[in-house]
Order: C-alpha cells, then structure tokens, then sequence
C-alpha cells in the first residue's frame, strides 16, 4: 500500500473554496451596507452608491471612499462613527456598516 501526499492539492481547494466564501460574504455586506447607508433627502445617495468590495485571495474588504482625499478618513467615515462639525455641534454616529455586518453574519457562521 502506498501513501500519497495530495497536502498541495488539499491546500490549494480549500483556499479556493475560502476565497469563494469570503467573496459572498464581501457581496452580503456590500449589498447590506448600501441597504444601511442614509440617504438624503435631497441629492442624496452618493454614500449608499459609492460602497464596494475587493477581494484578493483570502483578503477581502467592504468599504466606501465617498469624499475621501489624500488617503485620509472620508465622509462615509464620519458618518459611520459621528463628529463635531466647524462649527462645534455634535453629529451622532451612524454605524450603517455595523448594522450590516451584525444583518450578514448570521448566514456565514458568525
């Protein structure tokens, strides 16, 4: 009787298949996180339409780059966790992400 090593082959399925799920899950949050986003009344919706996902392997990110310059924080940012406008008042954070992420992970196992 002989033994085969198929380590390789094992490794490299499972990473496929990792990969698959991680990119399902980049597309639930992606669509749920767009779903969360407020939108304003008027002219509103860049927030919600600019959140998208990129997955590589087995690293995936959900994420929005509204406003965003010079790699700092965007808009979607200071929505997310809240701020202190120039003029001193207080925005209340609005964790549409979180809330797409606790919608999401039920149905990955989380």
């Amino acid at each position: 009787m002989s033994v085969t090593n198929n380590t390789a082959a094992v490794l490299k399925e499972a990473t496929k298949q990792a990969s698959r799920q991680l990119e399902k899950f980049c597309i639930e949050m992606s669509i749920a996180g767009a779903d969360e986003a407020p939108v304003a009344e008027k002219n509103g919706g860049n927030l919600r339409d600019s959140i998208t996902f990129e997955v590589k392997g087995l690293e995936g990110k959900v994420y929005t780059e509204t406003g965003k310059k010079d790699g700092g924080d965007g808009y979607g940012f200071w929505v997310h966790e809240g701020h202190t406008t120039r003029s001193g008042s207080q925005v209340a954070p609005n964790p549409y992400f979180r809330r797409a992420f606790e919608a999401v992970k039920g149905s990955f196992g989380g």
